[in-house]
Protein backbone atom coordinates (compact mmCIF):
# COMPACT_ATOMS: atom_id res chain seq x y z
CA UNK A 1 0.00 0.00 0.00
CA UNK A 2 1.25 3.46 -0.94
CA UNK A 3 0.00 6.82 0.31
CA UNK A 4 0.90 9.96 -1.63
CA UNK A 5 0.19 13.41 -0.17
CA UNK A 6 -0.53 16.17 -2.67
CA UNK A 7 0.35 19.71 -1.56
CA UNK A 8 -0.34 23.02 -3.24
CA UNK A 9 -1.84 26.43 -2.64
CA UNK A 10 -5.55 26.97 -3.27
CA UNK A 11 -5.96 27.55 -7.02
CA UNK A 12 -2.77 25.76 -8.06
CA UNK A 13 -4.76 23.02 -9.79
CA UNK A 14 -4.45 20.05 -7.45
CA UNK A 15 -7.95 18.84 -8.20
CA UNK A 16 -7.60 18.88 -11.98
CA UNK A 17 -4.11 17.38 -11.90
CA UNK A 18 -5.11 14.58 -9.53
CA UNK A 19 -8.19 13.80 -11.63
CA UNK A 20 -5.95 13.34 -14.68
CA UNK A 21 -3.38 11.46 -12.62
CA UNK A 22 -5.92 8.83 -11.53
CA UNK A 23 -6.71 8.15 -15.20
CA UNK A 24 -3.02 7.79 -16.04
CA UNK A 25 -2.10 5.35 -13.27
CA UNK A 26 -2.44 1.62 -14.09
CA UNK A 27 -5.88 0.28 -13.19
CA UNK A 28 -4.30 -2.70 -11.39
CA UNK A 29 -2.89 -0.34 -8.75
CA UNK A 30 -6.45 0.75 -7.92
CA UNK A 31 -5.54 4.23 -6.66
CA UNK A 32 -8.27 6.29 -5.01
CA UNK A 33 -8.28 9.94 -4.04
CA UNK A 34 -9.14 11.00 -0.52
CA UNK A 35 -9.84 14.73 -0.36
CA UNK A 36 -10.87 16.16 2.97
CA UNK A 37 -12.55 18.97 1.02
CA UNK A 38 -15.17 16.47 -0.17
CA UNK A 39 -16.01 15.60 3.43
CA UNK A 40 -16.14 19.30 4.34
CA UNK A 41 -18.53 20.05 1.45
CA UNK A 42 -20.71 17.07 2.40
CA UNK A 43 -21.04 18.28 5.98
CA UNK A 44 -21.79 21.85 4.87
CA UNK A 45 -24.23 20.87 2.11
CA UNK A 46 -26.18 18.71 4.58
CA UNK A 47 -26.04 21.46 7.21
CA UNK A 48 -24.80 19.12 9.92
CA UNK A 49 -23.58 20.58 13.23
CA UNK A 50 -20.02 19.87 12.08
CA UNK A 51 -20.73 21.52 8.73
CA UNK A 52 -22.13 24.62 10.43
CA UNK A 53 -18.98 24.90 12.55
CA UNK A 54 -16.77 24.51 9.47
CA UNK A 55 -18.76 27.12 7.54
CA UNK A 56 -17.97 29.77 10.15
CA UNK A 57 -14.33 29.50 9.07
CA UNK A 58 -14.59 28.87 5.31
CA UNK A 59 -16.96 31.82 4.80
CA UNK A 60 -14.19 34.06 6.16
CA UNK A 61 -11.58 32.50 3.89
CA UNK A 62 -9.89 30.92 6.90
CA UNK A 63 -8.53 27.41 7.33
CA UNK A 64 -10.67 25.11 9.43
CA UNK A 65 -9.00 24.62 12.85
CA UNK A 66 -6.75 21.60 13.19
CA UNK A 67 -8.74 20.18 16.10
CA UNK A 68 -11.71 19.72 13.76
CA UNK A 69 -9.84 18.27 10.79
CA UNK A 70 -7.74 16.02 13.03
CA UNK A 71 -10.94 14.56 14.46
CA UNK A 72 -12.35 13.99 10.97
CA UNK A 73 -9.20 12.21 9.75
CA UNK A 74 -8.93 10.09 12.91
CA UNK A 75 -12.49 8.94 12.19
CA UNK A 76 -11.55 8.14 8.57
CA UNK A 77 -8.62 6.01 9.73
CA UNK A 78 -10.72 4.25 12.39
CA UNK A 79 -13.42 3.52 9.78
CA UNK A 80 -10.71 2.00 7.53
CA UNK A 81 -11.32 4.49 4.71
CA UNK A 82 -7.58 4.97 4.10
CA UNK A 83 -6.69 1.52 2.80
CA UNK A 84 -5.01 0.49 -0.44
CA UNK A 85 -3.13 2.95 -2.68
CA UNK A 86 -4.26 6.48 -1.87
CA UNK A 87 -3.72 10.06 -2.95
CA UNK A 88 -4.36 12.45 -0.06
CA UNK A 89 -5.47 16.00 -0.84
CA UNK A 90 -6.07 18.81 1.63
CA UNK A 91 -4.76 17.21 4.81
CA UNK A 92 -2.44 17.65 6.68
CA UNK A 93 -2.54 21.45 6.37
CA UNK A 94 -0.08 22.37 9.13
CA UNK A 95 2.95 21.01 10.95
CA UNK A 96 0.77 20.19 13.96
CA UNK A 97 -1.64 18.19 11.81
CA UNK A 98 1.27 16.39 10.14
CA UNK A 99 2.69 15.37 13.51
CA UNK A 100 -0.77 14.19 14.62
CA UNK A 101 -1.29 12.19 11.43
CA UNK A 102 2.21 10.64 11.56
CA UNK A 103 1.01 8.58 14.51
CA UNK A 104 -2.04 7.33 12.58
CA UNK A 105 -0.90 6.68 9.02
CA UNK A 106 2.34 6.55 7.03
CA UNK A 107 2.84 8.86 4.04
CA UNK A 108 5.27 7.45 1.47
CA UNK A 109 5.69 10.39 -0.91
CA UNK A 110 4.79 14.08 -0.86
CA UNK A 111 4.30 15.97 -4.13
CA UNK A 112 4.10 19.75 -3.88
CA UNK A 113 2.67 21.71 -6.82
CA UNK A 114 4.18 25.19 -6.79
CA UNK A 115 3.27 28.37 -8.71
CA UNK A 116 5.42 31.48 -8.33
CA UNK A 117 3.06 33.65 -10.43
CA UNK A 118 0.75 34.80 -7.62
CA UNK A 119 -1.34 36.98 -9.93
CA UNK A 120 -2.35 33.98 -12.02
CA UNK A 121 -2.84 31.94 -8.87
CA UNK A 122 -5.39 34.45 -7.55
CA UNK A 123 -7.06 34.61 -10.97
CA UNK A 124 -7.51 30.84 -10.87
CA UNK A 125 -9.37 31.17 -7.56
CA UNK A 126 -11.59 34.16 -8.32
CA UNK A 127 -12.64 32.68 -11.69
CA UNK A 128 -13.61 29.31 -10.25
CA UNK A 129 -17.27 28.28 -10.32
CA UNK A 130 -18.88 25.27 -8.66
CA UNK A 131 -22.18 23.46 -9.18
CA UNK A 132 -24.98 24.83 -6.98
CA UNK A 133 -26.35 21.26 -6.70
CA UNK A 134 -29.98 22.29 -7.16
CA UNK A 135 -30.63 19.40 -9.56
CA UNK A 136 -28.23 16.84 -8.06
CA UNK A 137 -27.27 17.10 -4.41
CA UNK A 138 -24.03 15.12 -4.71
CA UNK A 139 -22.68 16.75 -7.90
CA UNK A 140 -19.02 17.81 -7.64
CA UNK A 141 -18.75 19.85 -10.85
CA UNK A 142 -15.99 22.49 -10.79
CA UNK A 143 -15.29 24.92 -13.64
CA UNK A 144 -13.37 28.11 -14.41
CA UNK A 145 -14.64 31.02 -16.48
CA UNK A 146 -11.28 31.26 -18.29
CA UNK A 147 -9.32 28.03 -17.92
CA UNK A 148 -12.12 25.43 -17.79
CA UNK A 149 -15.41 27.02 -18.88
CA UNK A 150 -18.64 24.98 -18.95
CA UNK A 151 -20.09 24.07 -22.34
CA UNK A 152 -23.09 26.28 -21.62
CA UNK A 153 -22.60 29.53 -19.71
CA UNK A 154 -23.40 29.34 -15.99
CA UNK A 155 -24.57 25.72 -16.32
CA UNK A 156 -22.98 22.57 -14.88
CA UNK A 157 -21.90 20.13 -17.60
CA UNK A 158 -22.63 17.17 -15.35
CA UNK A 159 -26.15 17.76 -14.05
CA UNK A 160 -27.49 20.98 -15.60
CA UNK A 161 -27.65 22.91 -12.33
CA UNK A 162 -26.52 26.51 -12.13
CA UNK A 163 -23.00 27.57 -11.15
CA UNK A 164 -21.92 29.76 -8.27
CA UNK A 165 -18.77 31.25 -6.80
CA UNK A 166 -17.63 29.93 -3.43
CA UNK A 167 -17.76 32.51 -0.64
CA UNK A 168 -14.00 32.15 -0.11
CA UNK A 169 -13.16 32.62 -3.81
CA UNK A 170 -13.82 36.37 -3.85
CA UNK A 171 -10.81 38.65 -4.37
CA UNK A 172 -10.17 39.57 -0.73
CA UNK A 173 -10.62 36.04 0.63
CA UNK A 174 -8.55 34.52 -2.21
CA UNK A 175 -5.58 36.77 -1.44
CA UNK A 176 -5.75 35.85 2.24
CA UNK A 177 -6.05 32.12 1.49
CA UNK A 178 -2.92 32.15 -0.68
CA UNK A 179 -0.87 33.99 1.95
CA UNK A 180 -2.19 31.88 4.81
CA UNK A 181 -1.50 28.64 2.95
CA UNK A 182 2.16 29.40 2.36
CA UNK A 183 2.72 30.57 5.94
CA UNK A 184 0.74 27.86 7.74
CA UNK A 185 1.02 24.92 5.34
CA UNK A 186 3.36 25.30 2.39
CA UNK A 187 6.62 26.20 4.09
CA UNK A 188 6.26 24.09 7.27
CA UNK A 189 4.97 20.98 5.44
CA UNK A 190 7.67 21.03 2.78
CA UNK A 191 10.20 21.17 5.62
CA UNK A 192 8.47 18.46 7.67
CA UNK A 193 8.35 16.04 4.73
CA UNK A 194 11.70 17.03 3.18
CA UNK A 195 12.95 13.43 3.24
CA UNK A 196 10.18 12.28 0.86
CA UNK A 197 9.35 15.53 -0.97
CA UNK A 198 9.14 16.20 -4.71
CA UNK A 199 8.40 19.74 -5.91
CA UNK A 200 6.80 20.38 -9.31
CA UNK A 201 6.70 23.84 -10.90
CA UNK A 202 3.34 24.29 -12.66
CA UNK A 203 3.99 27.75 -14.15
CA UNK A 204 3.09 27.77 -17.85
CA UNK A 205 2.41 24.02 -17.89
CA UNK A 206 -0.79 22.22 -18.78
CA UNK A 207 -2.55 20.00 -16.22
CA UNK A 208 -1.75 17.08 -18.54
CA UNK A 209 1.99 17.75 -18.31
CA UNK A 210 1.83 18.16 -14.54
CA UNK A 211 -0.14 14.93 -14.12
CA UNK A 212 2.35 13.02 -16.28
CA UNK A 213 5.27 14.16 -14.11
CA UNK A 214 3.34 13.18 -10.99
CA UNK A 215 2.68 9.76 -12.51
CA UNK A 216 6.40 9.23 -13.05
CA UNK A 217 7.22 9.86 -9.40
CA UNK A 218 4.46 7.54 -8.17
CA UNK A 219 5.41 4.71 -10.54
CA UNK A 220 9.01 4.97 -9.30
CA UNK A 221 7.70 4.16 -5.81
CA UNK A 222 6.13 0.94 -7.00
CA UNK A 223 9.23 -0.10 -8.95
CA UNK A 224 11.36 0.41 -5.85
CA UNK A 225 9.07 -1.62 -3.58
Amino acid sequence: MVTVLLLGSPGVGKGTASELLLKKLPAKLNYTQHAIGDRIRYEQDHNTPLGQEMKKWTDQGKLIPGAITNKVMAEEVADKKLQGNIILDGYPRSKGQAEFFDALHHIDKVISLNMSNKKELKERLTGRRICDKKKKKDCTGVFHIKFRPPKKANTCDHCGSGLKQRNDDNDKAATKRILDYEKEAGIPLRKHYSDRLVEIDVNGRSPEEVAEEMRGHIMALHKAS
